[in-house]
């Protein structure tokens, strides 16, 4: 009896053997591309970032210049009421530039936020997932291993035993 009930779990151990490793397969495919998406994501928040900043630095640039061509036309340094209108005016520029960058800045995390945390979130749950599976797949490659011992030794003591009388 130790024979066929072995051979039984070893087949219903095997088959559990198969449906986990096609699940952890399918599971690591997931996983892998979910990684890969959050990695591009960043990479185009990023370059997105990069961008507006060069952008916001370049328009400071040009008031800058169109300020201080304004100032020398006025006469420059010995024009004192220019002169505070010009620093007033680059001072504004400044506190401007500073504003628009924290803004840009919370704009960029809340995107970050919005579009980063669901792939994120899908990621860990994938990962979870995954270390589940590899514990039932050992599991059940343990059980299967015990099963087909089980069928051996079964098999052993069904073997008929000779002997040398004639």
């Amino acid at each position: 009896m130790g024979f066929l009930s072995g051979a039984y779990g070893k087949l219903i151990a095997g088959r559990r053997v198969r449906q986990i490793q096609n699940e952890l397969t399918s599971v690591q495919m997931q996983l892998t591309r979910a990684t890969r998406q959050v990695g591009n994501m960043e990479k185009q928040l990023t370059a997105q970032e990069k961008s507006m900043n060069t952008m916001l630095k370049m328009q400071q640039s040009a008031w800058n210049t169109g300020i201080y061509k304004a100032f020398a036309d006025c006469g420059g340094m010995k024009n004192e009421a220019a002169y505070e209108k010009y620093m007033t005016k680059q001072q504004e520029i400044q506190y401007q530039a500073a504003m628009a960058m924290e803004c840009l800045t919370q704009v960029f995390e809340q995107q970050r936020a919005m579009m980063l945390e669901p792939l994120k979130d899908l990621e860990d749950s994938l990962t979870l997932r995954k270390d589940s599976l590899e514990s039932q797949l050992k599991l059940a490659e343990q059980q299967y291993e015990a099963k087909k011992k089980e069928e051996d030794a079964g098999a052993k003591t069904m073997t008929p035993q000779y002997t040398s009388q004639g």
